[in-house]
This record gives structure tokens, sequence and C-alpha cells, in this order.
């Protein structure tokens, strides 16, 4: 009787998972036939249901509305809500009224106005003369208004354990940037405020293109709010798992060329942290999600929540692009250098000497070489079991004992198992002296073909820095 009964559960759960997929079909056949040249007409919208069952087309039209709306945004044939009011009413007519539609759709058009290439940035003020009586409407729009108006909410980008990333306008710039808010109450949160608020603070005076600095702080209420430059790309964790799928699925030179891109983009990442070290900062936390990989094969390092400042280069930070700024919105740090935090990083990427709460430049090597390894390998270095006891974890961080990555992984090229052991060394006197060595011996492992172009503003950037390739 088991077999059956789990076949039926795995049956009824398909059904449910599938509920949906003609509504979310239909949206994507739209937003395709809205890329063609020609486009789609507002009155062809009604024909994309054909396949959407009947109990689903009045919610799924508002969905195709947004979706048609937010298109015609980005093809400089901006629509307005009124445009789809004939449609709207049809149905209304043909199947009763829409819960909240017209709410949803004027929400859409204030965020397709603003996250168009071609968006003219409206002002909820035009909005209340158009739609005065559905305060509904003006409450979702106020909604994604934030740090005294500057910016304006369009997507979440990213979730942190303890603040969300969204990607914002910034009015002030009329830029798209990266806006952190924290996930809840910071009012008795004072050791989360000041990682965050010490984020701000470390990072401003970084002004490098391997680096995601904080450009502006605000705060609403008792909480913080900063904004960031914008990075188109993916995370080193999406683009780690890529590779080793396409190398499984027997794909060699789209594996070997998916590879040599990662690793060049770990130099350039090597390159960014040289800079920051240089100006007292570590990172530690360098992790494939803390990495991105930028459209252009760059990396850019991101999440500098565990960051400190150590020594006296800690006075050269804050010399960058809107530190002032920043520093006038923050609590006076009196330029001492970070309070000991106690243990900070991610377990499986950790370097031994974090757990007794020390950090310094070579934990930032370790952690790039701790990278390197799941690259080669598709796992981190202590990438941890369900059934495995914490004690267990904590012995192998603190003895650095993993497997070397050439057992994990056969193909791995020897040289990169060298570069990648040597930065993972358990002593830090034993691993590179400076990461612009590490960045250096990285690139040395890689074939001509996938060195950087001498011409690209990355590696300019780094020969400039570090007057060596």
């Amino acid at each position: 009787m088991l077999i059956p009964l789990v076949a039926r559960i795995q049956a009824e759960t398909c059904v449910r998972h599938d509920e949906y997929a003609s509504w979310a079909a239909a949206v994507a056949r739209l937003r395709a036939a809205c890329q063609g040249p020609a486009g789609v007409e507002i009155e062809r919208l009604p024909s994309f249901l054909d396949d959407v069952p009947h109990d689903q087309r009045r919610e799924a039209l508002v969905d195709l509305i947004c979706e048609h709306l937010k298109q015609s945004w980005r093809r400089s044939a901006g629509r307005h809500v009124e445009d789809y009011l004939p449609i709207l009413n049809a149905s209304i007519q043909r199947g009763g009224a829409i819960p909240l539609a017209p709410a949803e759709i004027i929400e859409e058009e204030f965020v397709a106005r603003y996250g168009a290439p071609f968006g003219d940035a409206p002002d909820i003020a035009e909005f209340r003369r158009r739609f005065g009586d559905r305060d509904d409407a003006i409450s979702l729009m106020a909604r994604r208004v934030r740090g005294d108006g500057r910016f304006v909410v369009l997507r979440r980008a990213g979730i942190g354990a303890e603040a969300d990333v969204w990607e914002a306008f910034d009015r002030e710039t009329r830029a798209l940037v990266a806006l952190k808010a924290p996930r809840h109450d910071w009012t008795t949160e004072s050791e989360s405020w000041e990682r965050l608020a010490g984020e701000a603070r470390l990072t401003s005076g970084l002004d490098h293109p391997g680096i995601v600095n904080v450009r502006s702080f605000h705060v609403e209420g008792e909480a913080p709010v900063y904004a960031m430059r914008l990075v188109e790309g993916d995370s080193y964790l999406g683009a780690i798992r890529d590779h080793h799928e396409a190398a499984t699925n027997g794909g060699r030179d789209g594996a070997h060329a998916s590879l040599w891109r990662l690793l060049s983009g770990l130099a350039y990442a090597g390159g960014a942290m040289q800079y920051a070290h240089a100006r007292g900062v570590v990172h530690g936390d360098l992790t494939p999600a803390n990495i991105l990989i930028t459209t252009t094969g760059e990396a850019a390092i991101i999440d500098w929540g565990s960051a400190r400042k150590l020594g006296s280069a800690a006075a050269n930070v804050g010399r960058g692009l809107g530190a002032d700024r920043v520093a006038k919105a923050l609590p006076d740090a009196n330029g001492k250098p970070s309070t000991p935090r106690g243990i900070t990083g991610t377990p499986e990427y950790m370097a031994p000497e974090q757990l007794c709460g020390s950090v310094d430049a070579r934990t930032d090597i370790f952690g790039l070489g701790a990278v390197i390894y799941a690259v080669l390998t598709g796992n981190g270095p202590y990438a941890r079991d369900g059934g495995r006891h914490p004690y267990d974890w904590h012995r192998d961080v603190r003895d650095a004992r993993f497997e070397r990555p050439r057992r994990c992984n056969p193909m791995a090229p020897k040289s990169l198992e060298a570069v990648c052991l040597r930065a993972m060394a358990r002593e830090p006197q034993r691993r590179f002296e400076t990461m612009a060595d590490l960045a250096a011996a990285i690139r040395r492992c890689l074939p001509d073909s996938a060195r950087p172009n001498v011409g690209s503003f990355g590696y300019r950037t780094w020969r400039r820095l570090f007057g060596r390739e």
C-alpha cells in the first residue's frame, strides 16, 4: 500500500506545482513577443489567455497588463494605466470585478517609469492627481520611497541574514543603485546596527571597480539604509554551479572556458583586495556568495559586513568617492580600529585563525584560496553534511583539514591546486605574502587566451596599482 500512496501524493504534488503553469507561460510568451520588432498591441493581450483556465483569467490578465506596461517603457513607447481600461472593463463585464487589480497596475506604471532606460521618474503627486481616490494604490507606491524620499525601490536583488538588497532609483544622481536595508527591528540590535554602519564607514573610501562600496548612508527612524553601486552579474555561487554542471554534462570545451573565466575574475578580485589591504581594510568573509562575476567578466566583491580596519594603514580609509557624505551620516568612530567582535565569517570558507576572532590580510588570502577550491571542486573546503557534529567541523577548520582538490576532482589542474593549497595553508606565514602575489600566481596558471585584454579597464587599473602582470 505504501508505493501507491507515495505515487498518489507525488501526482497530487505535481498537479499543485503545475496549477499556474499555463498562466506563467502566457506571461513568458507575451514577454518574448514584446521584445520582437513589432511589439504587441494592447488589443491582443486577451489572446494570450487562451490556454489559461477560466477561473484564473482575470488575475492573469492583470499580470499580462503589468508585463506589457513594463515592456512598453523599455521600448520607449511608454503606456499608461488609462490605455488598458478598455480591456479591463471588458473583462469586468464578462466575469465580475478584479480585486485590487487597478492598484497593482497603477503601481506597475510607477515602477516601470523609474526602472526603464526611457522612464521619466514621475512623482507620486502625478498619480494623486490621476487617481486621487485610490489610497490603496498610493500607499503601494509610497512604500517604495526610501531614504527620506531619495530612492525608489524597484525590485529585490538579494536576501541576507540581516538585510535585504534592493535595486532602486536614486533621484539625486538619476541612476540605478543597490539599496541595503535591515530585515528586522534594529532598535534593539545595537551590534547589528554597528555592523551595518561599520560596513558603510569602511567601504565608503574604497574607490575601486572591483569593490562594491557604500555611496550614501541614511537613517529611517532608527534603522540604517545605504546605497551602493549596482553591479549586473551573477554570484560565484551560481557561476561555480553552472560550471560544474557543464563539466558533468560533457561540455569539455565550454567547461575549460568557464574555468578560465572564473579564475581570471578571481585574479581581478585579488587585485581589488590588495587595494583594500593597502588601505588597512580586510574583508573577513570572502566566499563565492560574496563575489560577483560581472557581465564583462570581471569580479566585484560585496557584503563587507564582517570587514575590519587594521593598523596605521587604516588612516588612508575614507578618502574616496562619497566618503565625506557617508562619514557625516555615521556615528563618530574617532578613527579607532574596529572593536573585536568574536568569530565572524562563513563556516565553509573560514580560516583557522578566525575561530579565535583573529583576522588580518592573510585571512582574506585564505578566503580567496577557499573560493579557488570551490571553483576546482564544486564545494567549499568544509562543506558540512547533515550528520556531522559541529565539533568535527570546528576541528577541521582549526587544523585546516580538507581534501586536496584533485582528490575531489582529478581533472583539476595541478598548478591551480598548488596555488590553492598555498593560499589555504594552516599557518598564515606559509601563505602568499600579499593578495597581489596570489593574483599573479593565478594569472600564471591561465592560458594566454584567457588572460585579460591589456586594453580592458580592469586590467589597466590592476597594472597601474601594482605595476606588473
